[in-house]
């Protein structure tokens, strides 16, 4: 995020026709904040030309990192992770183009894998995704 990005207050977004954010109807790129009822910063996400592009992140109640994502044109790409009140890693998950390509949890109490999952190297849904928009996509982690 650029210092002269806009940040506006999410209640003041609307949806067009083509389901694009709109703030005073124009397009959006910028930031939008949502805030508690107290003021305190829940969530900021990036926009770019009315979709979400770039990284949404909220916040606990307390303060505390809750979880952390990128997106691109609109659909999750890349790393997205999430933490537990105490600060403690629960999951990190893998979007490509939309697909959640994989995903591992962690027991918060002593930080150990619970579980994990991997999509399938031939789903149908992500190989056309790959190639509608692979050549395009930013590289994922």
């Amino acid at each position: 995020m650029s210092a002269e990005q806009i940040r506006v207050d999410e209640n003041e977004f609307e949806l067009d026709h083509n389901q694009l954010i709109l703030w005073n109807g124009a397009i959006f790129t910028g930031v939008g904040v949502e805030t508690l009822a107290d003021g305190t910063l829940h969530a900021e996400t990036e926009y770019v030309d009315g979709l979400k592009q770039g990284i949404s992140t909220i916040w606990h109640d307390n303060g505390q990192l809750a979880e952390r994502k990128t997106h691109w044109r609109g659909q999750p790409h890349g790393r997205e992770q999430g933490w537990d009140r105490q600060g403690r890693l629960v999951y990190e998950e893998l979007f490509e183009l939309g697909y959640l390509v994989s995903a591992v949890f962690f027991n918060p109490e002593d930080g150990t894998e619970t579980r994990r999952w991997t999509i399938p190297a031939d789903d149908r849904g992500l190989l056309s995704a790959r190639t509608a928009y692979g050549k395009t996509a930013p590289a994922i982690e």
